[in-house]
């Protein structure tokens, strides 16, 4: 048996802890200018507050949705221990029906979110922190998270008697056909912005913001796929 000892970060309870933060500081902003009665910078001091609050609070944030957690793997599957709220996940590997892999890159560090749907529609998310998916060494380390995780299931997936039940490794969203797809999308948009604009009269220079945010749209996307069909198929390999 394999022991990790693994940072999740809960974004969802950063969430609403930053829009507590948000809301205190919008109504000390909006009241900030009633409390000085008017006085010279007080709208300025009050907007201040508004943007400062959130952000001096971040670090804060931070540091209570990370949490220590143990992750243990053997032939039989895997078990999760979080050390702060004392739970246990256990999974035996022929529960596991497929798993995405999700990297992310945030202010809140670098990391990935391992996806798992279980034969019986349950799904599960656990978000590691602290591990970089965009540098190789990372991946081919034979001693990581990563690496052990996949010959897991690499191992599972060649016994015979699971030949009918293997794990499959799905792409995420942007590394599918569908994802491909989407690539289209802005520019279908920007051909019905300039028909539309033809059709009416409208001069083409009014449609210079619609056509710059198309094209950071599109970048956008093609990025992304870039990076998760080149995450994915490196991936695969380990398979």
């Amino acid at each position: 048996m394999k022991k990790f000892e693994i940072t999740i970060f809960r974004s969802g309870k950063g969430a609403g802890m930053m829009a507590i933060a948000f809301c205190i500081s919008a109504v000390i902003g909006v009241c900030m200018p009633f409390i000085l009665k008017g006085a010279h910078g007080s709208f300025t001091f009050g907007a201040i507050i508004f943007f400062a609050l959130p952000l001096l609070s971040y670090p804060f944030i931070k540091q209570k949705c990370m949490e220590k957690a143990l992750l243990f793997f053997d032939d039989q599957g895997f078990k999760l221990e979080e050390l702060e709220n004392d739970q246990t996940i256990s999974l035996n590997w022929n529960e596991l029906e497929s798993f995405r892999i999700q990297p992310f890159k945030n202010i809140s560090g670098k990391g990935f979110i391992l996806k798992l749907k279980f034969r019986d529609g349950r799904k599960y998310s656990l978000p590691v922190i602290g591990v970089n998916l965009w540098e190789e060494s990372t991946i081919d380390d034979n001693a990581g998270l990563l690496f052990t995780f996949f010959k897991q299931v690499k191992a599972y997936n060649e016994q015979p008697i699971f030949k009918d039940k293997e794990i499959l490794f799905l792409p995420n969203f942007f590394a599918t056909n569908l994802g491909q797809y989407l690539l289209v999308l802005p520019v279908i948009l920007l051909i019905i912005d300039l028909e539309y604009r033809s059709l009416h009269h409208i001069p083409l220079k009014r449609n210079y913001p619609f056509l710059f945010m198309t094209v950071v749209l599109a970048v956008g996307f093609w990025d992304q796929r870039k990076k998760d069909r080149q995450i994915y198929q490196t991936l695969s390999n380990l398979l």
